[in-house]
Order: C-alpha cells, then sequence, then structure tokens
C-alpha cells in the first residue's frame, strides 16, 4: 500500500479513467501519463538501488525520459496501473534503506546532486500534478497542490529547469507571483526563486493565485477556474508569466 497521500490519490484516480483519456498534458493521453509516473518511479528506484549497493560511483547515468518510458508504453492499461503501485512500493522500500543509514545522503541525479530524500518531495509532486492532469480541480487537487512543501520543491529542487522550454523560445521578464501568507516566488528568464527584500520585491507586477493554483503555474499550467488568478497588469503580465513558464 502506498505510503503518502499523493500517491494514494493517483492510484484511487487512475482505477476510474479509461486509458484514452485526454489529460491536461496536450501531447499525453492517460495511457502515456501513467507510463511517465511509472517509469519515474522505476528510475529513482534504479537510482538509489544502485547507490545503496555501492555508493554515490556505482550509480549510472538518468536515462532520459523517451528510453525510461518505452517499456510502459508498450504494457495494458491494467497491467500498467499495476506497475506504478508495484515501482512506488520498490522505490519507498530503497528511499527508506538510504536513509536509514544516511538521511543526508546524496545521489548523482540528471546532471546534479539530489538529496535522496528530496525524492520523497518530487514523487509527491508528481502525484498531486498528474492527478491534476487527469481531473482537473476538485478539492482532493487543492489539498495536495495547496502544500507549501510542493512549491518549495518546485522552486528549489528545479529553479531554471521550469523556465527553460521558455528561455529557449526567448522569454523574458521580471514576474513575482505571489500567494496569501506565503512567500513570493520570483520569476525571470535566467530561473525561479523565492523573492525576499533584496530581490526586488514589489518592483515587478505581482501575478496572485492561491498556493495550489501558483504551483499550477510554475508547472506551466492553469487552473480550471480562472478566478483564481489575479492580474495586476492584465493581459500583457499574463502573457510574459506563460512564456516565462512554458512547461516543464
Amino acid at each position: 500500500m502506498p505510503d503518502m497521500e499523493e500517491a494514494v490519490a493517483f492510484m484511487e484516480t487512475i482505477d476510474e479513467v479509461g486509458p484514452n483519456q485526454l489529460t491536461k498534458c496536450p501531447e499525453w493521453t492517460a495511457h502515456e501519463l501513467v507510463a511517465h509516473i511509472a517509469a519515474g518511479a522505476d528510475e529513482i528506484l534504479r537510482n538509489v538501488s544502485a547507490f545503496n549497493a555501492g555508493g554515490a560511483e556505482a550509480v549510472p547515468a538518468t536515462r532520459d525520459l523517451e528510453e525510461r518510458e518505452a517499456p510502459f508504453h508498450q504494457m495494458g492499461f491494467a497491467e500498467l496501473c499495476s506497475a506504478v503501485g508495484d515501482n512506488h512500493a520498490k522505490m519507498m522500500a530503497a528511499i527508506n534503506q538510504a536513509m536509514a543509514l544516511d538521511p543526508a545522503a546524496v545521489t548523482p541525479w540528471v546532471g546534479r546532486q539530489m538529496p535522496i530524500a528530496a525524492f520523497v518531495t518530487h514523487a509527491r509532486s508528481e502525484y498531486a500534478l498528474h492527478r491534476w492532469d487527469l481531473v482537473g480541480d476538485d478539492e482532493t487537487s487543492a489539498r495536495l497542490l495547496g502544500q507549501p512543501d510542493l512549491t518549495a520543491h518546485a522552486v528549489q529542487a528545479l529553479g531554471a529547469a521550469l523556465v527553460s522550454r521558455g528561455a529557449m523560445a526567448g522569454a523574458d521578464g521580471d514576474i513575482r507571483l505571489t500567494s496569501p501568507g506565503q512567500p513570493d516566488v520570483a520569476v525571470t528568464g535566467a530561473g525561479v526563486a523565492f523573492a525576499n527584500d533584496a530581490s526586488g520585491v514589489g518592483k515587478a507586477p505581482a501575478i496572485e493565485a492561491d498556493v495550489a493554483a501558483r504551483l499550477l503555474l510554475l508547472w506551466g499550467r492553469n487552473p480550471d477556474q480562472p478566478g483564481r488568478v489575479q492580474a495586476t497588469n492584465g493581459a500583457a503580465q499574463l502573457q510574459t508569466m506563460r512564456q516565462l513558464l512554458a512547461g516543464y
């Protein structure tokens, strides 16, 4: 049984959808989205298992999405949904083994050093986000995506990756994403970071959203209910945001 609420919610959702259902990822059906989740857990398992066996030097290079997802695309949907649960359980067992030995363990991952503990938050983010891709705005999505530590993970662990597609297309600008009671997020062509007084909070026009909606914006998505996002400088500001946050 999965040990995180986000995984439970995702697996309950995929039991209720068909493989050919469209999703909010424009190029993915439900089958392709679930293959992405199954492959992601499998790749983390591959990495952390190698780390547990031989340390950082034994960890293989992270495979790209196409390579790691290929075998899962070939599965029937029922088999694929079962693989999600199996891969999740194995992934968490490997992570727990690593953390029991060294809670601060760090492993190579996609060309950088990744704290193994951060894989847990990354998996929670993937389950919550891609569940929203299947069902959109509902109470469960609002609760799961509204957890501030998922925003912190997106900002601190992904950073420049969130604007990489936009930057490659020539996007530039400076906006602030604000949420009540939370630190502002500064978004520029160079990356994403929590804003502070030194970074010029208040100098860039703010786009205001609830915490869950703001996380969707960071991932290049838009909530179903447009009233959850307020742009103080109107259409031009929204266009800049969409160009910068074009999807990860």
